[in-house]
């Protein structure tokens, strides 16, 4: 018979209406459980003990962030139980013929040693998919990926190689966009060790039951909520949702260079040649509502084609230094005078670009991205630029304005 616990006695009903269920160990029958309620409040469940009619479990209530150290062996077992982050455990006795529960609320004091694992046992146990949306760091990324499987291989299994191919392409279109954001983009070589520190992704963990894996970027944010893999990220889902309208992509492709355009292309043929479907799921810290991308392997095929024939269009574009002489929001015209020879181009502003033009003032220094249009007057044969405004930055520093 198993040993009485002292302790305040609940009402059984509490147990009754998990949102969440799922077995992390088993071994002649469920070891460790993890279990959610409706509110939303997670159980981690150790078995302790058994009879010829009960099974004893010990429930730890647990946090989103702790539930990581814990299943990843940062915090033990032992720990985990002997310092409840509310200071309390639930032992649940389970008649294992009609599946009655009692449950008791109980200091640490009331169990005996031998119902705690051994003091050094660790947990390596993947993340439950639907779980956890917390980082093991607190202004740190979420990065979860999920390949679907051949539909005609029955294991529904995704080779190695495959995913080696998906991941480090998607790592390196991550560096170039950081690249690009650092203000130094090169179209091939190497990328300074400096940007690529700030874009890594670590893989911290996979999914039980079904094939996926999860990064946290090893950079975090500043405090003001900022990084690099921040702003590289968010250029990556604009990217991502640009899907495969014709002006959209090609507004950011030419925005964000060939190199970028190289590396997309890279992970759509991944995915093209490979996988059905891949789904990627962005947790940003301060954010409650995540991004998620989901290309298919059509919708794969119709953005490399896009790509393909915006390529032209963006080896054409010109990028100049200059002075600000015009900018007008309402009509969506401008005109910048280069500083190297004294041209003046003028033209149409890109609606993308409106804000940051608005920003600017008459005399800033400025470093602008142009797309050119030949047009020929068809009467009289002569020929004449306009250009489209595609991107404009400031150079000045502030305050130089007023000097």
């Amino acid at each position: 018979m198993l040993p009485y616990i002292q302790g305040t006695r609940l009402p059984a009903p509490m147990w009754s209406s998990f949102s969440f269920e799922r077995v992390l160990q088993y071994y002649d029958g469920p070891r460790l459980l993890l279990q959610k309620n409706q509110a939303g409040q997670l159980y981690l469940a150790w078995w302790s003990d058994a009879d010829e009619t009960t099974e004893r479990w010990i429930y730890l209530p647990i946090s989103e962030t702790r539930l990581y150290s814990v299943l990843s062996g940062v915090i033990s077992s032992h720990e985990a139980l002997r310092d409840p982050e509310d200071g309390f455990l639930l032992v649940v006795d389970r008649n294992v013929d009609d599946q009655g529960i009692e449950t008791v609320l109980t200091d640490l004091d009331a169990l005996p040693e031998n119902a705690f694992p051994l003091p050094h046992a660790k947990l390596s146990i993947p993340i439950p998919e639907g779980v956890s949306g917390i980082p093991s760091r607190g202004r740190a990324h979420l990065l979860d990926v999920k390949l679907e499987g051949n539909p005609s291989d029955e294991t529904g299994r995704v080779g190695a190689r495959i995913v080696g191919q998906f991941i480090g392409n998607l790592q390196r279109l991550l560096d170039a966009l950081g690249q690009v954001i650092e203000g130094h983009p090169t179209q091939r070589g190497v990328i300074p060790d400096s940007v690529k520190s700030m874009t890594r992704l670590d893989i911290i963990g996979g999914y039980v039951g079904s094939f996926g894996v999860r990064f946290e970027t090893h950079a975090e944010d500043d405090m003001l909520g900022e990084s690099l893999v921040r702003n590289s990220l968010a250029r990556l889902f604009d990217l991502f949702e640009a899907g495969d309208e014709e002006h959209r992509l090609t507004h950011q492709l030419t925005l964000l260079k060939g190199r970028v355009a190289n590396n997309y292309s890279d992970l759509l043929a991944t995915i093209e040649s490979s996988i059905p479907s891949a789904t990627i799921n962005w947790s940003q810290p301060g954010r409650l509502l995540p991004r998620e991308a989901l290309i298919s392997q059509e919708s794969a095929r119709n953005i490399l084609a896009q790509i393909d024939a915006a390529t032209d269009i963006i080896k054409e574009t010109l990028e100049i230094e200059g002075i600000l002489l015009g900018g007008n929001v309402r009509t969506l015209r401008f005109e910048v005078k280069e500083n190297a020879t004294n041209e003046r181009f003028e033209g149409a502003v890109e609606p993308n670009a409106i804000d940051q033009l608005e920003r600017l003032t008459l005399g800033s220094q400025c470093q602008v991205n142009l797309l050119p249009h030949l047009q020929v007057n068809a009467a009289t044969g002569e020929e004449r630029t306009t250009y489209t405004l595609l991107e404009i930055v400031s150079l000045t520093v502030p305050g130089e304005e007023s000097q």
